[in-house]
């Protein structure tokens, strides 16, 4: 008797450690289940965070560049109404010069005015058909102190040269034989001349030449 009742004790004991060790592992098991539940949550979280940073600097981004463009659209626009206006002003500034040099009045070209001249050129009009001009171009300014505008008209000469016969070749052969559009001549060959200088202005231009064959 006594020696079954070891064995059943025994028994039970065995049981009783099966049943401690399940329980172990069961809870070991849910315990890890929890736990890996946790962690892909915190890394979800975390990951989504970093799409919407992502996404809200992209947005950013997009939203700066969007206001640079428009910034420099402004600035484009407003540097093409400075240019506009400044050659409204220039209009003005030499239609008012030439109403005042319409009158005959004599002039100082010795301590007042000089002319800077241009040697005589060449130019096929506009549908010419073998027809030229012969023009030599004088260009009047007005002496000032410490002026380097002749210096100026020196080294540039190749460009102004080069601005008046561009133009005078877009002019058509019968607008060029109207003496009364020599005068618009004038004012847009002064306006080109003027254009290209940084040390002074032209005051007058002056047709020393204007032979049409």
């Amino acid at each position: 008797m006594a020696k079954n009742k070891k064995e059943s004790g025994g028994k039970v004991n065995i049981l009783v450690i099966i049943g401690i060790i399940f329980l172990q592992i069961v809870l070991s098991g849910v315990l890890f289940f929890f736990m890996s539940k946790f962690v892909f949550n915190k890394n979800t979280g975390a990951s989504q965070q970093v799409v919407e940073s992502s996404v809200e600097q992209v947005d950013e981004n997009g939203e700066k560049k969007d206001d640079n463009e428009k910034d420099k659209k402004k600035k484009k626009k407003k540097n093409q109404e400075d240019e506009e206006s400044d050659d409204e002003n220039l209009e003005d500034s030499e239609d008012s010069e030439d109403s005042e040099d319409s009158g005959d009045v004599a002039k100082d070209y010795f301590k007042e005015y000089a002319i800077f001249n241009l040697d005589d050129m060449i130019v096929n009009p506009k549908d010419s058909e073998g027809h030229f001009l012969l023009i030599t171009i004088g260009m009047e300014y007005k002496i000032e102190k410490k002026s380097k505008l002749p210096d100026e008209l020196t080294n540039k000469i190749t460009l102004i040269i080069d601005a008046i016969n561009g133009y005078l070749s877009t002019i058509t052969l019968e607008q060029l034989s109207d003496t009364s559009y020599r005068k618009e001549l004038k004012r847009m060959i002064k306006k080109k001349v003027n254009r290209l200088m940084v040390e002074g202005k032209i005051n007058k231009i002056l047709f020393a030449q204007f032979v049409i064959q």
